[in-house]
C-alpha cells in the first residue's frame, strides 16, 4: 500500500470514529451510541439516527410545513468570513438579547456533569415586560426600543453598555431583517 492510500485511509478511519463519538451519549457512566443519522422514513422522507426507535411522523399523521429558507442578510451574517459576520458570530448573544421584545425569568437548574452547557427549568417561567416608556434615568430596552425610529434604535443598542463590542452596521443588518419578520411585526402592531 503505498503512502498516499495510507494517510487516506487513517484520515477516513479518524472521520468515522469521530462520526461515531459525536453520535455517542454518555449517562450515569454508561455510553449510548444511536448510530449514524441514515435512516430515511419510507413516508416523509425525514432522517432519523439507526438507534431511533421511534417513528417520526407516526405514519403519515403528522404534518410539518418545510422550513423557509433563511433570510439572505442572516445567511450571510451565520456564513461570511468578514469582519462583520465574524463579529455577530463572537457577540450573538449580545445581539439576541438586544433585539429581544422582553426579558426571559425562571428557576434555572444546570445539571450537573460534563457536556454541552443546557438547563432545566423548574416550577414556572414567567416574562418580564418594561412599560411603553422608561422610568427616569433608564435607558430603554426591550419592546420599548422597537417603536423608535430605525435610526435611534439602532443608536440606542449600540450604546448600550453590554454591547460595546457589537457593531452597529450589524445591528443595521438584523433591523432589516426583523422589519421583514412577520411575528416582529405582529408584537409591534400590538406594542405600540
Amino acid at each position: 500500500m503505498s503512502q498516499e492510500k495510507i494517510i487516506e485511509h487513517n484520515s477516513n478511519l479518524r472521520a468515522r470514529n469521530q462520526e461515531r463519538r459525536l453520535n455517542t451519549i454518555q449517562i450515569d457512566n454508561e455510553q449510548f451510541n444511536v448510530g449514524l443519522m441514515n435512516i430515511i422514513c419510507r413516508v416523509c422522507s425525514a432522517f432519523r439516527f439507526q438507534g431511533m426507535l421511534l417513528n417520526c411522523c407516526h405514519n403519515g399523521k403528522v404534518h410539518l410545513p418545510y422550513l423557509q429558507e433563511c433570510p439572505l442578510l442572516l445567511r450571510r451574517l451565520l456564513a461570511c468570513d468578514n469582519h462583520e459576520a465574524r463579529n455577530y458570530r463572537d457577540n450573538i448573544r449580545n445581539y439576541n438579547a438586544a433585539f429581544s421584545f422582553v426579558s426571559f425569568g425562571a428557576d434555572v437548574i444546570i445539571p450537573p456533569g460534563r457536556g454541552p452547557y443546557c438547563f432545566r427549568l423548574q416550577s414556572q417561567t414567567y416574562h418580564f415586560i418594561s412599560g411603553l416608556h422608561p422610568n427616569n434615568d433608564e435607558r430603554r430596552k426591550y419592546g420599548q426600543v422597537y417603536i423608535l425610529d430605525s435610526a435611534e434604535a439602532i443608536q440606542t443598542r449600540s450604546e448600550a453598555p453590554e454591547n460595546i463590542a457589537c457593531l452597529e452596521s450589524v445591528f443595521a443588518s438584523i433591523s432589516t431583517i426583523m422589519e421583514q419578520n412577520p411575528y416582529a411585526q405582529i408584537h409591534i402592531k400590538e406594542c405600540g
